[in-house]
């Protein structure tokens, strides 16, 4: 395996998992959001997370669309 090969899939694999996070942070703090009405929002900027998210992502399936969905084995 070539360097570059295992540097793509190293920083796809980085940017799967940080995509997973903060899309986990989003939903938790979007219930949080709907329990307690203005807690989060007062203290961060939800827009920011799904955004971040949405950049990781797609930034991920440039790098290596592998990481994002991987292959399930039976």
């Amino acid at each position: 395996m070539s360097s570059q090969y295992l540097t793509r899939k190293v920083i796809g694999e980085l940017l799967a998992f940080t995509t997973r996070t903060l899309v986990f942070w989003y939903i938790l703090a979007v219930f949080i959001e709907m329990v307690l009405p203005g807690f989060v929002s007062s203290h961060l900027n939800l827009d920011m997370f799904l955004w971040s998210a949405i950049i990781a992502a797609l930034f991920s399936l440039l790098i290596d669309p592998s990481s994002l969905f991987p292959k399930q084995s039976a």
